[in-house]
């Protein structure tokens, strides 16, 4: 499994990591296996921050949903369902879990995708790669009255998981790796009945979008299994568990899980602000920034915009938490670094708006009084004056 989705998922739970092979035991990482030369899983790990910062992260934080791809997307999907497949079909082998000729299609598909990615050959046959958006899919189709009782967007948001399926019958064989959300898939062969639009990734230059996207396929059971399997590990919590992330959801908001505070030893008092924005948007997290300079700090926040308290002495400093959970907790972490006040009816997003809006017409109504104090031309004085005039009306109108 891919360290961008560990980590990511890491980060963002509300508690510890569990398996639905064992729910009452936490678990801090995923299983490492090093199955190559130090130069190929060096070129995985460039294909992988690739697929982060231009997929993954962006379609998390709400930021995307058309992508432009390149060839680094097809290798980055081979090579992330190739490592499912081999250990599969190692535990194929040894336990007989297939027939014969669903077999010999895996190891002939590993051998092909083994030589894609090792760069001896340029195309990967008849392999197709696919990426699918829980989200944001149109249509599922899927053999499960109980479907919602499932927990579909629990299950696989809050999830991470690889393996690979074989519908005999059907002659459906493939990997499946599922990334909170965001669904790999490689098909090594397709049944007459399946149907993927919208979904497949072509080695090379195009596009994708979490749009539209339709999955007619015996595929649709697979999730349906991962979903089974989730709600019976969760059944199977202890209630002292049980009890312990039940606690931990309360206390944590609909919006907000956790949220860190960095602390940023600056070399000059002058820095760019725009840094701040850039780090707040490349890491998907709440961050508060401790800026410190010699013997003075201060607080800097990213919300819609940066906002930043004044220079005081670090021993002075301080963060005061308030709220019943960390939705209301951050909120006014945000209010307190802004220097904000939350005018009757408006939300904090609302109010910093506003606030944006009244600063631009005090400036421009402070450039007016200045151009009209200079002017010598009565008409053209008169005009600048009521222009002014119209401004403070609009001022005083968001001034309630």
């Amino acid at each position: 499994m891919p360290k961008m989705a560990v980590r990511t998922l890491k980060k963002t739970a509300i508690g510890n990591i569990r398996s639905t092979e064992n729910p009452n035991k936490t678990i801090q990482d995923s299983e490492k296996l090093y199955m190559l030369c130090g130069d190929c899983e060096d070129l995985f790990s460039e294909k992988e921050t690739w697929f982060a910062n231009k997929i993954f992260h962006p379609y998390l934080k709400k930021e995307k949903t058309i992508f432009d791809y390149d060839e680094n997307l097809a290798y980055f999907i081979t090579s992330v369902n190739w490592r499912s497949l081999y250990l599969d079909i190692l535990d194929f082998v040894e336990n007989s879990v297939v027939g014969i000729d669903a077999l010999e299609c895996l190891i002939e598909s590993e051998k092909i995708m083994n030589e894609f990615l090792r760069g001896k050959r340029n195309d990967l046959g008849k392999i197709e790669n696919h990426i699918f958006f829980f989200d944001d899919i149109k249509e599922l189709f899927v053999d499960a009255s109980n479907f919602a009782d499932l927990k579909p967007h629990a299950t696989f948001h809050r999830g991470i998981g690889s393996y690979t399926f074989c519908y005999e019958d059907e002659k459906t064989y493939g990997t499946l790796t599922n990334m909170m959300g965001v669904i790999l898939v490689t098909l090594y062969h397709k049944g007459q009945r399946e149907v993927w639009n919208n979904t497949e990734i072509l080695n090379g230059v195009g596009r994708i979008e979490a749009k539209d996207q339709q999955i007619q396929s015996v595929f649709g059971n697979e999730l349906i299994h991962i979903m089974e399997t989730a709600k019976k590990a969760s059944e199977a919590m202890s209630v002292a568990q049980q009890k312990k992330a039940e606690d931990r959801i309360k206390a944590a908001g609909e919006d907000v899980k956790n949220f860190f505070v960095l602390l940023v030893s600056l070399k000059k008092k002058e820095y760019d602000e725009k840094t701040i924005a850039t780090l707040s948007k490349l890491i998907p997290q709440n961050i508060l920034f401790a800026l410190e300079y010699e013997n003075e700090s201060r607080l800097a926040i990213y919300h819609t915009k940066v906002m930043q308290t004044a220079w005081i002495p670090t021993e002075e400093q301080k963060v005061e938490l308030k709220g019943l959970n960390l939705d209301t907790v951050w909120e006014n972490i945000v209010i307190a670094v802004g220097g904000l006040n939350i005018e009757k009816g408006n939300t904090l997003d609302e109010q910093i708006e506003i606030n944006e809006k009244k600063q631009k017409l005090e400036k421009e109504i402070a450039k007016l009084e200045k151009q009209a104090r200079a002017e010598k031309q009565p008409k053209k004085k008169f005009e600048l004056v009521q222009a002014e005039k119209k401004l403070k009306e609009k001022l005083k109108l968001l001034e309630g």
